[in-house]
Parts: C-alpha cells; structure tokens; sequence
C-alpha cells in the first residue's frame, strides 16, 4: 500500500498548481466573508474529492492492468483509495483551520474556541461519510456513470432527509432546539456517536468497494 500511497501523492504533485489556486481562494474567501468555517469545508472536500482524480488516472489506458502486474491485490488498491482520501482531506482541513483561525484572530482579536471547534470537529464525520459515498460508485461506473449515479443518489438522500426533518416536525418534534437545549456533556456523547457511525459507513463502504474491485474485469 505504501506503493501506491507514493504513487498518488506524485500524481497530486503534479496538480500542485490546482492546489495552490484552492490555497489562494480559500483566504480570498476569507477576506469576504467574516471567517467561520466554509473555508475549511470548502478546502477539505475539493481535496479529499481529488481521490476521484487519481482513479481516473489509474484507468487511463489500461492501468489497471499495469498496477494488477505489480505485488498489488485489488482488494488493497481499493483500500489505499481510503486510507489516500482520508489523509489527504485531513490535511486540507487542518490548513483550513489554521487559515480560518489567523484570519479570525487578525481580524477581530479574539476567538472563541469551543464555538470554533465545535463547528469544524463536525467536518471531518462528514467528509469521511462523504468518501463512503462517493467511492463505491466510481469502482462500480467509472468515471462518468458514477457521477451521474452519484448525483442520483445524493438527490434521493437529500430529499429523504428532508423528508424525514418535516415529518418530525408536523409530528411536534423539533431537532434544532433540542439540539439548542442539550447540555455540554450529551452533545459531546452526539459527537462522539457522530464518529462513530461515520466509521461504520466507512468500514461499510471500504468493504464494498474491496468486493466490487475483487469482482471488476480488468
């Protein structure tokens, strides 16, 4: 796996001008916003997204077929896919919150931890589950069926979760002020079950894409 680790990070290199305009926009955004946390969303899902990018480029002219000659299971090549996303929107959100952290403090001086830190520790469950989803689709289509069969399941998601939010609503349960009125050590539990279930879709979707690659002509 460490292989293929290097493999990915070179073909990252190779974009470093993409990323440097991804830095650049981030503190623009910054500059006309009043800080918060979309500059580290936004860095941490366009990075770990590149994952989609280095599959890509493994399929171009039959590269699959070339990495399979190497001491490479398929099984693995689909793990490291994880393991490479994982890092690589680590370490786009960690660059967020330090742009996001000395904007902040340049601009007003002060910065309150726990609010800040409440907003950004989120970011990272989600951007694992978005991994979880995004992944088993481009093993199973490809490149351009997988985005449209992607799309199609973030839309049926989308409009079940809203869905699911009005229907308990007009039952008389409201999610934002019972959330508002947990106290400290019950939201930390949330966070904590929040991880947890983000790991399970990982773990989840991991095994997927380990069966559909072992299963894949190549």
């Amino acid at each position: 796996m460490k292989g293929l680790l290097i493999k990915d990070l070179r073909l990252m290199l190779q974009q470093k001008r993409f990323f440097l305009i991804l830095f650049f926009i981030a503190i623009a955004l910054n500059f006309n916003s009043d800080g918060g946390t979309f500059v580290v969303a936004y860095l941490t899902f366009l990075c770990s997204s590149f994952v989609l990018s280095t599959i890509t480029y493994d399929e171009y002219e039959n590269g699959y077929l070339f990495l399979m000659t190497l001491p490479v299971s398929k099984k693995t090549f689909a793990t490291e896919k994880y393991v490479f996303g994982l890092l690589l929107g680590s370490c786009a959100w960690a660059t967020g919150v330090i742009i996001s952290l000395l904007y902040t403090f340049l601009r007003k001086g002060t910065i309150s931890l726990f609010d800040f830190s409440v907003e950004v520790i989120i970011l990272i469950p989600v951007f694992a589950v978005f991994l979880s989803l995004i992944l088993p689709f481009q093993f199973k289509f490809g490149n351009e069926k997988g985005k449209t069969a992607m799309f199609l399941a973030f839309a049926v998601a989308f409009i079940a979760a809203i869905l699911c939010f009005k229907g308990l609503k007009a039952v008389g349960i409201d999610i934002e002020y019972i959330l508002d009125t947990l106290p400290a050590m019950r939201l930390a539990l949330i966070d904590l079950l929040i991880f947890a279930v983000a790991a399970a879709a990982v773990f989840i979707s991991c095994s997927i894409s380990r069966h559909i690659m072992q299963n894949k002509e190549l």
